[in-house]
């Protein structure tokens, strides 16, 4: 079977063009901490989005430009350098952005979709879409993206400013409170 491991944004476009093309079904997978396949061969081409997939720009006003690919630690260890912040007690799930933003995760104190303002996607037909936080449809544990076959490829956030002492802290404690429940 086909594995695809991304590098760039390039890749999946094309990679989801051949496919729909050639009327093949696929997955996209992100960090895959959370996938289980059944024992028999899956028979589709797999599209493995990851942190070979890992962009960050800084705009202004406290927004970045984000790839699906790159990993939440990551992000939150690099804005903890620039004290940053905001979603840091989410460091605990190993997810890349995509699948945090598909699967609206959160915990028990702040929700990562609350720091987007706008995600761009391959949509359905091939066209690169660049959606609002309104047209994500959140809900618990819930996005657009369960239902559309829409492919992330980047987010635009907005963190606030915190002190890297306090991130550290906030860090400290998701780990301990994971670990316990």
């Amino acid at each position: 079977n086909c594995f695809f491991e991304i590098e760039n944004h390039d890749e999946i476009y094309i990679l989801k063009y051949l496919f729909d093309y050639f009327n093949l079904e696929y997955y996209v997978i992100g960090n895959a901490s959370k996938v289980l396949f059944k024992d028999y061969v899956v028979d589709k081409p797999i599209i493995y989005i990851n942190h070979k997939f890992s962009e960050l720009y800084y705009l202004c006003n406290n927004k970045y430009i984000i790839s699906s690919g790159l990993l939440l630690n990551d992000l939150i260890m690099f804005l903890k350098d620039l004290n940053k912040g905001g979603f840091q007690s989410l460091f605990p799930i190993p997810a890349t952005v995509g699948g945090m933003i598909v699967n609206n995760a959160s915990d028990n104190k702040v929700c990562f979709s609350s720091f987007l303002e706008k995600v761009m996607v391959i949509d359905e037909c091939n066209k690169i879409q660049i959606l609002s936080y309104n047209d994500l449809c959140f809900s618990y544990r819930k996005s657009i993206f369960k239902e559309k076959k829409y492919i992330i490829l980047y987010a635009l956030i907005k963190v606030v400013d915190i002190r890297k002492e306090l991130i550290l802290n906030d860090i400290k404690k998701s780990i301990i409170y994971r670990n316990i429940n």
